[in-house]
């Protein structure tokens, strides 16, 4: 897997974010994701793509800015600054977050392992 690669990766997740694609999210992510938002709260793949699905959580617009990638044998850490326009129950809202996304092959194909982030201050 090559860094390119990677960014090609990570470009269908936030994709699937955007579009609420359930089935893409399905083949990206591994079954023992960890997703830490940057509230704290942590979604399994489950929890994860039911927000999603669901419409509890809307991505309206992913913006990313300053991504590294780094190839470490079967893993790629990336990370970056990202601006998210989400909707949620309590209303719409930009997060301003860095990052850290951990991409592992898994049984031959590569999957989402982890996100981490944390919000830039108000």
């Amino acid at each position: 897997m090559t860094e390119d690669e990677i960014a090609t990766l990570e470009d269908r997740r936030f994709a699937a974010q955007i579009s609420g694609d359930g089935a893409e999210l399905d083949e990206l992510l591994a079954d023992n994701l960890r997703y830490t938002h940057s509230n704290a709260v942590v979604d399994t793949k489950a929890s994860y793509i039911e927000s999603i699905t669901s419409g509890r959580v809307t991505y309206r617009d992913v913006r990313r800015s300053e991504t590294d990638i780094q190839m470490a044998d079967a893993t790629a850490i990336v990370t970056g600054r990202a601006e998210l326009d989400v909707s949620t129950p309590v209303g719409d809202r930009t997060i301003v977050l860095r990052y850290i996304a951990v991409w592992g092959a898994v049984g031959g194909d590569w999957k989402f392992l982890a996100w981490e982030s944390t919000p830039f201050p108000a």
